[in-house]
C-alpha cells in the first residue's frame, strides 16, 4: 500500500520545518569536518527532492480506499 500524503506536500513540509530548526540553531560549522558537512548537506537535500518527488508522483496516482 502507497502512502497518502494529506493536504499535498506534508512530507516536504516536514523536511523544510526540520531545515528551518536548523537553521535557528545555528550550529557553529567551524567546529565540524568539512566532509561530514558536505555529506549532511547532500543527504539532506537528497531526501527533501525524493519527498518532492514522492509527493508529485502521488498526486497522478489513483487514490485507493483502504
Amino acid at each position: 500500500m502507497l502512502p497518502q500524503f494529506s493536504q499535498g506536500s506534508s512530507l516536504v513540509r516536514e523536511i523544510e520545518s526540520i531545515e528551518q530548526h536548523l537553521l535557528r540553531r545555528r550550529v557553529e560549522s567551524r567546529s565540524y569536518p568539512l566532509e561530514q558537512l558536505i555529506a549532511f548537506s547532500s543527504t539532506f537535500m537528497t531526501m527533501k527532492a525524493i519527498a518532492s518527488n514522492l509527493n508529485r508522483m502521488s498526486q497522478t496516482l489513483p487514490t485507493y480506499a483502504q
